[in-house]
C-alpha cells in the first residue's frame, strides 16, 4: 500500500517522527548536563587526598596523645621484624 500525502496512515508516521525528533532535541541538552555533572563529581573525589595524622593535632592533641602508642598506632606501622609481634617461622 503505497503512502499518499494525505493518507492517514502518513500522517501517522509523520506525527511518530516529529515526536521522536522532539524527544531527542529534550533530551540530548539533559545528557550532556548529565555528563559535565559527573565530571565535576569525579574532580572532586580525585581532589580529597589523605593529609596525615599530625594535620590533625592541632585541633586534636588529646586525641593524639591517647592515641600515640596505642594497639591502634602500632597497627597502622610498616610490618617488619621490630613490629611484628608473631614468631612465623614455621
Amino acid at each position: 500500500m503505497p503512502f499518499n500525502e494525505g493518507s492517514d496512515n502518513m500522517r501517522s508516521w509523520k506525527i511518530a517522527g516529529f515526536t521522536a525528533t522532539l524527544i531527542f532535541v529534550a533530551a540530548f541538552p539533559v545528557y550532556i548536563a548529565r555528563l559535565a555533572l559527573d565530571k565535576s563529581k569525579s574532580q572532586a573525589e580525585e581532589g580529597a587526598q589523605f593529609t596525615g595524622r599530625t594535620s590533625c593535632i592541632e585541633c586534636h592533641k588529646k586525641e593524639n596523645d591517647l592515641w600515640l602508642g596505642s594497639h591502634h598506632d602500632l597497627a597502622m606501622d610498616v610490618a617488619n621484624d621490630t613490629t611484628v609481634l608473631g614468631d612465623f617461622s614455621n
